[in-house]
């Protein structure tokens, strides 16, 4: 009989060390195994290791730094483009306000009150090289105006 009084006493005993037994393999061990980085297996979502999405995250970064880039460059072309088409728009408009106020009788009068031939021809082709030039800058105009869509 005492010897049932002591393995009764022993009971709790063996219980406690089983639990602490159990603690120290299930809580522990995996702790020490974490904090010291020996057994942790790089976690992998959707077939890449969280580097090699860092790494891709970075490249997409920088080609959108790039496109952005180009885009203000673009920008400044086109605000570039606009400044020169409003400067050739207002020199445009000047001519016409000027045809307008001699109401296109003046190169009547130009041509009539030449002195000579060579006179004569020299008005011409003064009128002419102020035509095409209107005509050319009248053309760039349109072109820039194009190109501005096309971008």
């Amino acid at each position: 009989m005492f010897k049932k009084n002591e393995s009764s006493k022993n009971k709790p005993t063996n219980l406690f060390i089983r639990i602490l037994i159990y603690i120290v393999i299930f809580f522990l061990i995996p702790a020490i195994f974490i904090s010291s980085n020996c057994f942790i297996p790089k976690i992998s979502l959707y077939g890449q290791t969280l580097e090699e999405q860092l790494q891709s995250i970075k490249d997409e970064k920088e080609a959108n730094q790039k496109k952005l880039d180009e885009a203000n460059k673009k920008e400044q072309e086109l605000n570039q483009i606009n400044n020169e088409l409003n400067a050739k728009a207002q020199i445009l408009n000047k001519r016409v306000a000027l045809i307008y106020e001699n109401r296109g009788g003046n190169i009547l009068e130009i041509l009539f009150k030449t002195k000579d031939f060579i006179d004569l021809i020299s008005k011409l082709k003064m009128l002419n090289l102020i035509a095409k030039q209107d005509a050319k800058i009248v053309q760039e105009v349109k072109d820039k105006k194009d190109a501005n869509l096309v971008l």
